[in-house]
């Protein structure tokens, strides 16, 4: 083998792993919220909820965006990503897992600038992902995650941030 090419091969290094967070808030208070998120290091929380109103203090958008701008973390609401109403209402009455998260990954396949604007963010802000949901497994926060691992051309490691 010549000796660039060995060079090179003995330099490659593959990209680093980026980390990715989700966290849902329920049962949180806004604090615990925010000592989850320092816990993590994170710096940048994308809401991905369609519509940001919560009954929960603090949980609201406005609310939500100054509370974290307080403690120095960055609050971007993608209003795209979140679960449309019909979707929500369908998996209310049928409690239909499969068949919410396949309609949602397909919605997901129209929503590639927002996946994409989420993936050039990661690569100078450790981010996560908030909705309400506390499991992970059955929000479509883990969905969007997801489709951000696949659609990276950094390796994306994702962490669902277990809470009490």
């Amino acid at each position: 083998m010549h000796y660039l090419n060995k060079q090179i091969i003995k330099n490659f290094e593959p990209e680093r792993a980026v980390d990715l967070y989700t966290i849902g808030y329920e049962g949180l208070s806004f604090w615990s919220f925010v000592r989850y998120l320092r816990d993590h290091n994170v710096t940048t929380v994308v809401d991905v909820r369609e519509k940001p109103i919560s009954r929960k203090k603090g949980f609201s958008k406005s609310e939500l965006g100054q509370g974290l701008a307080s403690n120095h973390i960055n609050y971007i609401h993608l209003q795209a990503l979140g679960t449309p109403k019909h979707l929500r209402d369908e998996l209310n009455k049928t409690k239909d897992y499969s068949k919410f998260f396949e309609s949602y990954n397909h919605l997901l396949e129209t929503k590639t600038k927002y996946i994409d604007e989420i993936i050039k963010i990661m690569i100078h802000k450790r981010v996560a992902l908030v909705c309400f949901e506390k499991d992970a497994l059955k929000c479509h926060r883990n969905a969007v995650a997801q489709k951000i691992r696949g659609t990276s051309s950094r390796p994306v490691d994702i962490h669902h941030v277990e809470t009490a």
